[in-house]
């Protein structure tokens, strides 16, 4: 079972950028192992964290929404409700990943995950640049998916712009204490791997995650020191603008008249988000259930361009929308609890992590980043590990 428990984390570091269905294997490997953990009672000092406590909330609210709206359900009602099983592994792992740490984890094994991280994301990253300049995905087997940005070996370039970036502020935060880590991994690869995923990122004129970068990326020295902070910001702040002017392409995805009208069109998903609320403020329409209705809202209200719909773009208007009051009320609860566990901690798993929850707060207000499998990977695998013991490195 520890080695079971290993081998989801050791899948999740290889595949999470390079195989969506590969990444599944991680889920398939935990799950013998919480029944197991549950069972044996192996952690006698064991209890979950407020953040925990609010996500399981969340599952709960988000379950009864579609058990509520079940006759208006569009699709498998049973389908929606499974696909809360991102949250409720997150949680469940908590228990084995915290035995497997005391009693199986050893600085080699660490040093593999997070050599086999570096190098899988670069992979990645590689192959959506050379996908984009060359028309053809190498290790996809397949055209790159969009012409002028790029996706890594994701189908969609959000997808990739929005996860990479999550990895590149992991990664920033291991650059930042290359000198605690000389043992576990080459700064220089390090470095590289931190160059490579950035570009990756900037090429995938993903919006909302260069924003993102830019402010949660400077948090990473806050509590080294204030002085630091504002420094950090500032040249981050100028550098951005400078790019801008620089860089025709990067200003094209921010003032263009298409990407502004995109904007537009975003903005009445949240009008039509805040409408389908009115309608049922408790419980919502049915959790992952709003993009399916959203058109309907739309006619019925005459919101503008009744023919762009889907979800709502933003994590809070979505699930205000699908899940609910309630549902809005556990999800903020849950990201507040865990930003501040993290700042509270004072180690290395929450100064890499605490950007990570900034930016997930941040792109919410810009991406339904909570609904995207791709991305629930990474953030749900984040916050397992967030709530492990201080490892020693």
């Amino acid at each position: 079972m520890l080695k079971l428990t290993f081998g989801s984390l050791f899948i999740l570091s290889g595949g999470i950028f390079i195989s969506f269905s590969l990444t599944a294997l991680s889920h398939i490997f935990i799950v013998p192992t919480i029944i197991w953990s549950f069972y044996s009672k192996k952690l006698t000092d064991f209890k979950y964290s407020k953040s925990s406590l609010a996500l399981f909330l969340l599952i709960i609210v988000s379950a009864l929404s579609v058990i509520f709206n079940w006759g208006d359900i569009v699709g498998n009602p049973y389908r929606k409700i499974f696909k809360l099983k991102y949250f409720l592994i997150a949680i469940m792992a908590v228990y084995p990943l915290k035995y497997m740490v005391r009693n199986h984890l050893d600085q080699k094994k660490i040093s593999l995950l997070l050599n086999l991280f570096l190098i899988t994301t670069m992979i990645a990253s590689v192959s959506g640049m050379i996908g984009l300049y060359s028309g053809f995905n190498p290790l996809r087997f397949k055209e790159a998916c969009h012409v002028n940005r790029s996706c890594g070996m994701y189908g969609h370039y959000i997808s990739y712009g929005y996860g990479i970036h999550f990895a590149t502020l992991l990664i920033l935060g291991l650059w930042t204490n290359r000198g605690k880590l000389e043992t576990l991994v080459n700064s220089k690869l390090i470095t590289i791997s931190l160059i490579v995923n950035f570009v990756g990122m900037y090429l995938s004129y993903t919006r909302g995650a260069l924003l993102s970068v830019i402010v949660c990326a400077p948090f990473l020295f806050l509590k080294k020191s204030k002085k630091l902070f504002l420094i950090v910001l500032i040249v981050t702040s100028f550098g951005f603008l400078a790019a801008l002017q620089l860089s025709p392409r990067l200003k094209e995805s921010f003032t263009s008249n298409q990407r502004l009208f995109s904007i537009v069109m975003r903005g009445t998903m949240v009008e039509t988000a805040w409408k389908a609320f009115t309608e049922k403020p408790l419980l919502g329409w049915g959790y992952k259930n709003f993009e399916a209705n959203s058109r309907k809202i739309k006619e019925k209200y005459g919101i503008l361009y009744p023919w762009f719909a889907g979800h709502a773009h933003n994590n809070y208007f979505e699930h205000l929308a699908s899940t609910g009051i309630f549902g809005l009320l556990f999800l903020i609860l849950f990201k507040f609890y865990w930003l501040r566990e993290m700042y509270a901690r004072g180690d290395l798993i929450g100064e890499l992590c605490f950007p990570i929850v900034l930016a997930l707060i941040f792109t919410g207000l810009f991406q339904y980043t909570m609904g995207d499998g791709e991305n629930l990977f990474f953030i749900m695998g984040a916050y397992s590990l967030s709530q492990l013991d201080r490892i020693k490195v």
